[in-house]
C-alpha cells in the first residue's frame, strides 16, 4: 500500500506550502510532514519540476480575462451573422 505522504501522491498546492515552510528560517531548509518524515527544499523542488505549472493569482486573472474576451468576440460574431442573414432575407 502506498503512503499518502509520498511526494508523487501529494497535491501541488500542498507541496508548494511545504516548500514555503522549508524556506523559512524556522525550518532551515527542511520541513516536517505527517508520518515523521523531513522534506528538504531539493526534494520538494525536484517533485515540483515534474508537475504542470500552476498559475499564480495574476496569471490566472489574465487567463480568465482573455477567455472572457474571446467568448465575447465569438458571441458578437454570431450576432452580426444573424443580423446580416435577417437583413438579406436568408
Amino acid at each position: 500500500m502506498t503512503n499518502p505522504y509520498d511526494l508523487p501522491n501529494l497535491p501541488t498546492k500542498v507541496l508548494l506550502n511545504y516548500l514555503e515552510k522549508a524556506r523559512s528560517k524556522r525550518h532551515k531548509g527542511h520541513t516536517p510532514i505527517p508520518g515523521g518524515r523531513m522534506l528538504s527544499v531539493v526534494e520538494i523542488k525536484t517533485e515540483l519540476t515534474k508537475r504542470e505549472h500552476v498559475p499564480n493569482k495574476v496569471e490566472a486573472r489574465a487567463l480568465r480575462q482573455e477567455k472572457a474576451k474571446e467568448s465575447y468576440r465569438e458571441q458578437a460574431r454570431k450576432n452580426r451573422r444573424k443580423k446580416l442573414k435577417k437583413r438579406r432575407g436568408w
